[in-house]
């Protein structure tokens, strides 16, 4: 999977442990993804899903509430959420 910041690819990553979420590999990676609660309710891990493959599973529902509480667009994910897989691209969010 490939992170994006400010459109400008920061790293691809090799998706280990299979099951590995995008906030996990980031935090891996060594790449500034805010967080908070680990657990899909704080929406600080705010991801824009650039690139989606078939195979990206759908929010569950915790994520889906708080996707929906903090009316994010249906382009966002909450990276602690969301399963990482092959081909998924994400943009990172730059706070000033």
């Amino acid at each position: 999977m490939t992170f994006v910041s400010n459109e400008v690819d920061l790293t691809s990553v090799e998706i280990k442990p299979s099951g590995a979420t995008v906030l996990g590999l980031a935090r891996k990676a060594k790449l500034p993804l805010d967080s908070s609660c680990l657990e899909g309710t704080c929406g600080s891990c705010r991801v824009t899903v650039l690139e989606a493959p078939p195979e990206l599973e759908p929010p569950h529902d915790v994520e889906r509430d708080t996707l929906a509480e903090r009316q994010m667009r249906a382009d966002e994910r909450l990276g602690c959420q969301m399963v990482a897989c092959p081909g998924l691209k994400v943009k990172i969010p730059v706070y000033d």
